[in-house]
């Protein structure tokens, strides 16, 4: 059993890790009970792929397979308490009474810290809480990392500080103060850093194997040493008589000479270091197992390691990049023009691979939208990617539910949040679906469109109130919402709300928006992301204390962060072949093909040295990590990518429309294919540029767009219009069509912004409603009354400040000048009436076709006559446009009242047509008026509509879209369905090419 393994031996750069581990373990598996071997790995993702290769490889015979424990030595540590952990292995009466505090708690506690320190008297720029959680992060892993190489802040001198900006000072204050107190608050809740618990396992660990040395293999491996505890785990391993230590990655071929010189930034100088721990030569150190293979194959693959490891970990010789000339057709480099484009080639390659390949692919990215883009296009192959990088929550699922639900009540339920939230798939609405949808559709189209009701539910309630049609079930269940809702409400705005509380009464509400009869609560928590989600909040609730105090306002954004920092724990896809990494777990890949994407500064990992705690100086005074030795570990997790068989690198030249740089490793591989001539053979950009543009081709098949022209049979065609749609018949048939016709509406915006046409409507409203309450006499302050009636129009325009605080004024600038036109003229007429409807029928051969209106307002002169008024907010029409029936609308009126068509006006006389313009802008109004030749103009535009008619009367005249580009709409809500731009860059290119 002692001399199943070397003590020390190592897995050749260039070899995929886990493939020869593996192979080493099912090699000798007969010489050993490999069920009772313990196995202590480095991170989660070499578990499990480790497992699973050994169930791969060991078919189709049967399997006891090895214990597996997880210590990480990356920083800083995310990782939850899993079931592998290492503390599993100590004897339970040998456990430490602390546990390792949940990251997320950590981030709320530091967070809290730093929002206190921000609110100090020496501080300025104070910040919200949210933010503070924001950087929290950053604050433990500068923790993490003072306590992993057991570094004293206290110690450093407070002149490294003097020559840097004030900042410095007043951050180094800050960390004294919070480094003291640090360990006292953890205490006070028996929790310890998870860095400290790491340390303490590991020493009493140590420890129990001392007294008690395991008589079964423990067999350590994939670690690089990169923290003093971990060190010193592997040094006590390698001395038990059953211990192993297997290193990864280490390159046998670098000289003596290099060796003994090897620079801090280059890939193999932390391995050299563990070696120098582990008190053993680099010559010395034997393989792991070999031969290699699968299936007892004892050749090796084909890597191009060769020369990529040329590259980063230059040799003395000069047969590297002879070598690597002949591994260049395994090495891709791409460069798209866009992450589109990028997501678009990435996922061809993968479909490729996969058609004509055996294997796994692994897709390596930090950055989370390249990754959710090409998850989107392998859908078109029912491709599924399995992503084990921390990632946003399922936008279908439990946690995405819950944002929303927070969202929608921090923003005083919002239209767009409330909608937002009602038409997730996990919403109910507390009652049966068929009626929830109904109900929903019902509340969008009456009040969510158009500008925004009061705040809250009972605001959208009163909305709903004041509508003409009620529908009391709407209001009932919108009344059920505000009663389940109405605790969680209050606590979000109150100043000094417990988090406990918050997230008890968010999670109560949301479990009550997710229920109905047929599905019961546990609907929210059945997927697996469900599960999850449920014990990390159940876990969180248990561990806060209402001493915990927020400002309720700034609870949906805290819940933001509390839902971002749930350790990542990605469920198995059985059927997938594609799995997405974090780009420091290249190691624990057993793919053939290696996929490198987003390798730009901005989204791949970097090495700078931008620390929001500690300037340069500070850094070097406390001895921490530098720049180079953080540079060498991301040299050699390249190299352990260029293991696949296949490798690709890809990155975008635009980013969110800004051009980008390269990261250094796609730069400084591309310079170095170019100085060996090879940059020709890997670069491969515009042979998938062109694979990309054939798939679009194929997949989109746009007919080619002409102007429409429908020609409706007559039965549909309308027989009644009015003068509004008159003149749109004029000018766009083909918005008659649609509107009429087809009775398509167009649908306001949700919560939409105040526009110049509401402005007109709330201004016609309170003029209607001060006409229709003084028709005669106007009341002793007519301002102030018009002022009041202005109110009620514009109730809906106060809960957007910066609209009313623009329109309002524009609206009492209005009423002065209305006032003072009333007072001219009210001692001329006799009575005034406002919006008044009329109808009047022409009878054609074809049929009646009814003409309709509704006046702004008419006036009854004393002498009998009327006065026909037309208010605009806008631009008035031109007297010769309303004379030649370009602008209809008030001869019409005038016709109407020539054939007696209003009801409540006995006289056919008129003295005039007036357009009144009401801005309210510095000029606050303008007249104009005609008193000449009224009736033979409205006789003449009779004629012209009998003719209009009589055209599309014949099946046909099609309602073509704007027949004359002159005399056009000026603005056309159709404009997208008639598809306009395409059919005119189309006809520009026939003219063009003709």
């Amino acid at each position: 059993m002692r001399n199943s393994f070397p003590k020390i031996s190592a897995v050749a750069l260039g070899t995929p890790f886990l493939d020869n581990l593996a192979s080493g373990l099912l090699a000798r598996h007969e010489t050993f009970n490999l069920g009772n071997t313990v196995i202590i790995l480095p991170a989660e993702e070499a578990r499990r792929n480790l497992l699973k290769l050994l169930t791969i490889m060991a078919k189709p015979k049967a399997l006891l397979l090895p214990r597996t424990y997880i210590v990480s030595e990356s920083l800083p540590l995310k990782r939850p308490h899993r079931e592998g952990d290492l503390d599993l292995i100590l004897p339970c009466n040998l456990l430490p009474d602390t546990l390792p505090i949940p990251s997320v708690y950590r981030d709320l506690l530091l967070g809290r810290l730093i929002f206190q320190w921000q609110k100090g008297p020496d501080q300025t720029n104070s910040q919200s809480l949210h933010r503070c959680l924001k950087i929290a992060p950053t604050l433990g892993s500068f923790f993490d990392e003072l306590q992993s190489f057991q570094t004293n802040y206290l110690s450093l001198d407070d002149s490294f500080t003097s020559d840097d900006a004030l900042h410095w000072e007043s951050i180094n204050k800050f960390l004294k103060i919070i480094i003291k107190q640090w360990p006292l608050i953890l205490s006070e809740q028996i929790w310890q850093d998870p860095i400290l618990y790491d340390q303490l396992i590991t020493k009493l660990l140590i420890q129990h194997w001392e007294k008690e040395p395991p008589k079964n293999n423990i067999i350590v491996a994939g670690f690089t040493g990169n923290l003093p505890h971990i060190a010193n785990l592997l040094s006590f391993i390698a001395s038990l008589p059953t211990g192993h230590v297997v290193i990864p990655s280490l390159d046998h071929k670098l000289g003596k000479k290099t060796w003994e010189n090897l620079p801090e930034d280059h890939p193999q100088h932390a391995l050299k270091k563990l070696l120098v721990d582990l008190k053993i030569e680099n010559n010395l150190v034997p393989e792991w197992f070999s031969p290699f293979g699968y299936s007892n194959s004892s050749a090796p693959p084909k890597h191009p390691v060769n020369f990529i490891t040329s590259v980063f970990s230059p040799r003395e010789d000069e047969q590297a990049t002879n070598t690597g000339r002949k591994t260049s057709s395994d090495l891709t480099m791409i460069t798209a023009h866009n992450i589109y484009s990028e997501a678009q080639t990435i996922s061809l390659i993968i479909k490729e691979f996969l058609t004509t390949n055996k294997g796994d692919v692994s897709l390596f990215a930090e950055d989370q939208n390249l990754v959710k883009q090409v998850a989107l296009q392998l859908r078109r192959w029912n491709l599924d990617l399995c992503n084990y990088i921390a990632h946003s929550p399922d936008p279908a699922g439990a946690g995405s539910f819950l944002q929303l639900v927070g969202e929608m009540i921090c923003s005083a339920v919002s239209p767009v949040s409330l909608l937002s939230t009602l038409k997730h798939p996990m919403c109910t609405g507390h009652t049966s679906l068929t009626l929830f949808k109904n109900l929903r559709n019902e509340l969008e189209l009456k009040c969510l469109r158009g500008i925004r009701p009061e705040p809250g539910f009972s605001g959208i309630i009163a909305s709903l109130n004041n509508s003409a049609d009620k529908n009391r079930e709407l209001i009932t269940w919108l009344q059920s919402l505000e009663k389940a809702s109405l605790y969680f409400c209050r606590l979000v705005k109150s100043k000094k709300a417990p988090l406990k509380s918050l997230l008890a009464a968010h999670i109560d509400f949301s479990i009550w928006l997710s229920e109905t009869g047929k599905y019961p609560a546990t609907r929210l928590w059945k997927s697996y992301e469900g599960k999850r989600l449920n014990q990390h909040l159940l876990s969180l609730c248990s561990t806060l204390k209402n001493s915990f105090i927020i400002e309720g306002t700034e609870y949906s954004d805290i819940f933001k962060c509390l839902l971002h920092n749930i350790p990542n724990d990605t469920q198995d896809f059985d059927t997938t072949r594609i799995y997405a990494y974090d780009p420091k777990r290249t190691l624990f890949s057993s793919s053939p093909l290696h996929i490198l994407a987003g390798m730009n500064e901005t989204t791949w990992p970097s090495f700078s040295q931008n620390d929001e705690w500690l300037s340069p100086q500070m850094r070097r005074a406390l001895s921490l990590p530098s720049k180079k030795k953080t540079k060498a570990f991301a040299n050699l997790h390249i190299c352990q990518a260029s293991t696949a068989s296949k490798i690709v690198l890809t990155r975008s030249k635009v980013a969110n429309g800004v051009q980008t740089t390269p990261a250094y490793h796609f730069a400084r591989i591309e310079n170095a294919a170019k100085k060996e001539g090879m940059h020709e053979a890997v670069d491969k950009s515009r042979y998938w540029d062109h694979m990309g543009q054939n798939l679009e081709h194929k997949t989109l098949s746009i007919p080619q767009s002409r102007r429409p022209a429908p020609t409706p049979p007559i039965s549909a065609r309308p027989r009644t219009l009015s003068a509004t749609q008159i003149e749109r018949w004029m000018q766009d048939p083909y918005g008659i069509f649609v509107s009429t016709i087809l009775k398509i509406r167009p649908l306001r915006s949700i919560d939409a912004k105040v526009n110049p046409s509401d402005y007109g409507r709330m201004v016609h409203q309170a003029l209607e409603r001060f006409l229709q309450t003084y028709p005669t006499n106007l009341p002793p302050n007519p301002y102030q009354k018009l002022l009041e009636f202005g109110q009620i129009s514009f109730r809906k325009v106060r809960t957007q400040p910066e609209a009313y605080a623009f329109w309002w004024p524009r609206f009492e600038r209005l009423a002065r000048y209305f006032i003072d036109q009333e007072n001219k003229s009210r001692k001329h007429i006799t009575a005034a009436y406002a919006e008044v409807s009329g109808t009047t029928t022409i009878d054609l051969p074809s049929g009646p076709f009814t003409l309709t209106t509704r006046a702004d307002r008419i006036n009854i002169r004393v002498d009998r006559k009327v006065d026909i008024i037309e208010y605009k907010t806008g631009a008035l029409p031109t007297t010769p446009k309303i004379l030649n029936g370009s602008k209809p609308q008030l001869l019409l009126e005038a016709l109407i009242i020539l054939n007696n068509g209003f009801e409540e006006i006995d006289t056919r006389a008129i003295n005039s047509i007036v357009s009144t313009q009401l801005s309210g802008a510095l000029t606050a109004g303008n007249r104009r008026t005609i008193e000449k030749g009224i009736s033979t103009k409205a006789t003449e535009l009779l004629s012209t509509i009998i003719e209009l008619i009589e055209s599309f009367d014949n099946e046909n005249t099609p309602y073509y879209f704007v027949p004359h580009n002159d005399f056009a709409p000026q603005y056309n809500e159709f404009e997208h369905l008639a598809r306009m731009k395409e059919w005119i860059a189309l006809s520009q290119k026939q003219r063009t090419e003709e």
